[in-house]
């Protein structure tokens, strides 16, 4: 998270005022000796201030074969993939620390990928003077946040705005459109 906790205690204790904290010191370059000025961070990649934008957002992978009824009834058509098609995460900056710090932050493996392959098809049954076909695609969370470094002195570095594109499910769209007779 950016923002850092520090916490004092105060006692009083025969008379006396005992104060406390948990902040943590640094050692200074020259001295062998802790510094009261220099905290001390644990050094890592965070990615902070994270919004989550959209989320379940439809992105189609594959489009599916289509038919056009032109009969005066009902015909039931299967949609096939033709090719199969993968959707990995994506995000728009380079990850210096990787996935971790992402995942950590929205609380899921947001590294994932979500593949169709040419033996799933979906049976549609096609009303007369209408194409149809499916979208075969996966629902996606999309979220926005800074990824930076935490240095061990606790200054943040290399801050990018970044968009993490995230698949979720396999989602599947029926499409379809009045072509008429």
């Amino acid at each position: 998270m950016r923002f850092r906790k520090y916490f004092g205690a105060g006692a009083l204790s025969m008379g006396l005022l005992i104060f406390t904290t948990t902040a943590t010191f640094a050692q200074t370059p020259n001295s062998n000796k802790i510094s009261p000025n220099h905290l001390s961070c644990t050094a890592e990649w965070e990615f902070n201030n994270v919004t989550e934008q959209q989320s379940g957002t439809f992105h189609n992978i594959v489009t599916g074969t289509s038919d056009w009824n032109q009969t005066q009834g009902n015909v039931a058509f299967t949609s096939k993939i033709l090719s199969s098609s993968t959707y990995s995460a994506s995000v728009n900056a380079s990850l210096g620390g990787g996935w971790g710090p992402i995942n950590a932050s929205v609380g899921v493996n947001a590294d994932t990928s979500q593949t169709w392959t040419t033996s799933e098809s979906t049976t549609l049954n096609i009303p007369p003077g209408y194409k149809e076909w499916n979208d075969y695609g996966t629902d996606q969370d999309v979220w926005y946040g800074d990824y930076e470094y935490l240095n061990n002195l606790c200054d943040y570095s290399n801050q990018q705005w970044i968009t993490v594109k995230s698949p979720r499910t396999h989602t599947i769209v029926n499409k379809s459109e009045y072509k008429g007779f």
